[in-house]
């Protein structure tokens, strides 16, 4: 497909697009949220025209620019640069899905996904916070789209394959700027140590973003083969990253890494597993402030931070328990806490993925959100299991491995909130799933 079918020659489109200039120019921007704005319209147009190249750019990009959620376009609500690229990036994903109708997917996955959308809405109607609720379904919504058309644009290898390497390249700038944060003392500080974050808004959703480039660049390292140059380009890119999610001091994606390194290690790689386990382990014993944040993890402490998410967790069940069957409505988890916790003692966000499903749609979110992890680990199990191509099958693997990592992290941290990697982690599930269900080209990955 080279072009949306919607009679708008290129010509046309990028007429519509350059017509958002003056107005881009009349709102009277500072200069950096000028040229964003610019960047959105030039991606849309790019989009329209090449479908394909439009869906990378919107997932490569997302990450660099999850910084202007700070910056509202209104003062009157909480609509920013990131919420106006999330629908721009829905508006181009409802154009996709469209044109592909025919070809939606019936898979379990996305009809859990469906499930999951419908409990949202309906929430609209109970909602103590109707905006929280429209904001946060907008934001699943942007989730599925772009499972769905990656599912329908990328389902040969060679769209997966640019689809792998737009994940990994993604994340370039991000891991340039935490080094410069790094390098100048310029990240967030808590309690003495210089916590990068790159271009996102806190370090731990930078560090949760990172499994995911580096579970696909170890991925392209280890079954390219010793003899492909690029492969020693990716284990390099690969130790990178490591370096800088060590930075992050994000002990959650410590154990996510780990975790997923295990299960790929005990399941095929087991001679990696070992130099995986030594490099971290010189990390360890050669940064002091690693070694610190670590032993702090497995010593508990009342007062540290487990100790305080213990209490939150506590604080959030009960709160859970006023309404268990459907919650407070979708997006509503924070604000729940916030009303009800004093504002001393921390964070709103409940850590804690499935809690802040059962706060905001109960048992019957929980349910659901629990149907889309089980299905999408069915569905990647089945094309695992029988996958005849040796690389698309250790994909599959690897997915598997960084998808029960950052489920089984989902009980500790706010993973579901983190949109800059959600959006790929789908694309890339979505793009997978395609290629070991309905893919008939037998063209090489990576």
């Amino acid at each position: 497909m080279r072009k949306l079918n919607l009679r708008i020659r290129h010509e046309w489109s990028l007429v519509l697009a350059l017509l958002a200039v003056p107005l881009i120019i009349a709102m009277q921007l500072p200069i950096l949220l000028t040229l964003a704005g610019l960047g959105f319209a030039t991606i849309f147009f790019i989009g329209v025209n090449w479908p394909k190249a439009g869906l990378l750019l919107f997932i490569f990009l997302r990450p660099t620019f999850d910084f202007l959620y700070q910056y509202r376009l209104t003062t009157s609500s909480s609509f920013n640069f990131t919420s106006l690229y999330a629908l721009l990036t829905i508006a181009f994903c409802l154009l996709i899905i469209w044109e592909n109708r025919q070809r939606l997917p019936k898979i379990k996955s996305w009809w859990a996904w469906m499930i999951m959308l419908l409990i949202g809405a309906a929430s609209l109607y109970y909602t103590i916070s109707l905006s929280l609720t429209i904001d946060e379904f907008f934001r699943l919504t942007s989730i599925v789209l772009l499972f769905t058309s990656a599912y329908l644009l990328f389902a040969d290898t060679k769209g997966l394959t640019n689809l792998i390497r737009t994940i990994i390249f993604s994340s370039v700038i991000p891991a340039a700027i935490a080094f410069w944060q790094l390098a100048n003392d310029t990240g967030m500080m808590d309690a003495g140590q210089n916590r990068v974050f790159g271009t996102f808004a806190h370090p731990n959703m930078l560090a949760y973003f990172l499994v995911l480039p580096i579970t696909l660049a170890t991925f392209a390292a280890l079954n390219l083969g010793k003899n492909r140059v690029e492969s020693y380009g990716y284990a390099i890119s690969s130790a990178v990253l490591v370096v800088v999610l060590a930075f992050t001091y994000t002990r959650g994606a410590y154990v996510a890494l780990a975790i997923m390194l295990l299960i790929i290690g005990l399941v095929r790689f087991r001679a990696f597993l070992l130099v995986a386990a030594a490099f971290g382990l010189i990390i360890y014993l050669a940064l002091p402030q690693i070694n610190a944040r670590v032993n702090s993890l497995l010593a508990f402490d009342p007062y540290g931070s487990m100790g305080w998410r213990v209490s939150l967790w506590t604080d959030g069940f009960s709160y859970f328990q006023q309404k268990p069957l459907l919650g407070n409505g979708l997006g509503t988890g924070p604000m729940v806490i916030a009303d009800n916790r004093d504002f001393s003692l921390g964070a709103t966000e409940p850590h804690n993925d499935y809690l802040r499903i059962g706060l905001e749609n109960g048992v019957v979110g929980v349910v659901a959100y629990l149907g889309i992890i089980f299905t999408a680990l069915l569905d990647l199990y089945y094309g695992f299991k029988n996958q005849k191509k040796p690389r698309l099958k250790m994909l599959t693997l690897f997915a598997i491995a960084c998808f029960i990592s950052l489920a089984i992290m989902s009980f500790g941290d706010n993973i579901l909130s983190d949109t800059a990697l959600q959006w790929p982690l789908w694309a890339l599930l979505g793009s997978i799933i395609a290629n070991n269900f309905q893919a008939k080209k037998d063209l090489e990955l990576i």
